[in-house]
């Protein structure tokens, strides 16, 4: 009978390898990220939205759910470029996707720019596959 940790490596392989194969199709590229926020673990990833513009904008994708900590210490092993974010419980993270800056807050002229330069965001495998990605278009 398979163990709990074995069970965790396998669900862990899994996602590393959805995510590997998403990571391609993301337009901008995509950095994979561990999320610790407000005593929770969650996976998912960050993208520069306005390279062009300011390389502090980002978009936050993560999991809708906590993960548990044997799973994120597998994926953690078995994924080795992966960066690992703290966010301040003060950030109301809840939900998929989140526009964020690197810094405290956006600029009155950062926030200008994402207003006049819109994008949308079109969700990879939402039906077939629970975890879906982003891909960025530029409308």
């Amino acid at each position: 009978m398979a163990s709990v940790e074995d069970m965790y490596e396998k669900i862990a392989q899994e996602f590393l390898r959805i995510e590997k194969n998403a990571k391609e199709n993301c337009c901008p590229p995509q950095t994979c990220v561990t999320l610790s926020w407000r005593r929770g673990l969650y996976v998912g990833g960050i993208q520069e939205i306005a390279p062009e513009y300011s390389s502090e904008i980002v978009l936050l994708s993560k999991s809708d759910r906590q993960l548990p900590g044997l799973l994120i210490e597998s994926i953690k092993r078995l994924g080795t470029e992966r960066l690992e974010l703290l966010a301040d419980d003060s950030l109301d993270l809840n939900g998929r996707f989140h526009l964020e800056n690197k810094l405290v807050s956006m600029t009155p002229e950062q926030t200008e720019y994402i207003a006049e330069n819109p994008l949308e965001i079109d969700e990879l495998n939402s039906i077939e596959n629970p975890n879906v990605y982003p891909r960025m278009i530029r409308a």
